[in-house]
C-alpha cells in the first residue's frame, strides 16, 4: 500500500494572527478519538514520523504523508496550546 501526501494547507501552520507557528507541533490521531495514528516520511508508509510531528521554526512540517483512512490532526503551538483541530482528514485508500 502507498500513502497519499498531505493536502498543501497541512505543510505549513500560522497563527491566527498570520505569524509562522514556530516550533508548533502536529499530533494525530484516529478520527474523532484520542487514539494515536501515524504519520510516514515516505509513501511506502515504511517510515513513520514521531507522533507529535515538530515544525519548525518558519511553522513548516516536514513533507509528510497519511496511512489509510481518516485523521483527527491537533495543531498545538511551543507551550502545547491548541490552535486548531482538524476532523475527517482523508489518508489513503486500501487497494
Amino acid at each position: 500500500m502507498s500513502g497519499y501526501i498531505a493536502p498543501f494547507y497541512l505543510q505549513q501552520f500560522r497563527l491566527p494572527n498570520g505569524l509562522p507557528l514556530a516550533g508548533g507541533s502536529i499530533t494525530s490521531y484516529s478520527n474523532q478519538t484520542s487514539i494515536p495514528k501515524a504519520l510516514y516520511f515516505d509513501i511506502a508508509l515504511q517510515n513513520a514520523c514521531p507522533n507529535p510531528l515538530s515544525l519548525d521554526s518558519a511553522g513548516f512540517a516536514p513533507e509528510f504523508y497519511l496511512g489509510e483512512g481518516l485523521y483527527t490532526l491537533v495543531i498545538k503551538d511551543s507551550f502545547g496550546n491548541i490552535i486548531a483541530t482538524r476532523d475527517y482528514v482523508a489518508g489513503s485508500v486500501s487497494s
